[in-house]
């Protein structure tokens, strides 16, 4: 009788490891930890990239903000330029218009001279 009971509880027993340790899975837990790496390593990197959105977007307006003041002034250094060669033709023109007078004042002078005999 006791090998009657071995023979049934011995080969159960033996079927019974055999099929809880010959099929295991793969760990969960493994797998669970890859996931959730790999989400927070996705996490990350978009929070990384809105970051550098973030700083793309402040240089861009910082751009925008040097090309607009860097037309502001080159638009008053040409207006000034301009209003200085105008002065600057202006006394041309006068010194000329003075030069003009001096040397018909020299002339004058001159025959003044010749006409006193010195």
């Amino acid at each position: 009788m006791k090998r009657m009971i071995l023979a049934i509880i011995l080969p159960a027993l033996l079927a019974a490891t055999l099929l809880t340790t010959g099929c295991q899975e793969k760990d969960l837990s493994t797998e669970g930890r890859k996931s959730k790496l790999s989400a927070n390593t996705n996490l990350s990197m978009k929070r990384q990239i809105e970051a550098q959105n973030k700083e793309i977007e402040k240089l861009t307006k910082l751009l925008e903000d040097c090309k607009t003041d860097c037309q502001k002034t080159l638009a008053k250094e040409t207006e000034t330029s301009a209003d200085t060669m105008e002065k600057l033709l202006k006394m041309f023109a006068e010194s000329e218009a003075k030069a003009t007078i001096l040397q018909t004042e020299n002339a004058k002078l001159k025959k003044q001279l010749i006409d006193a005999g010195l």
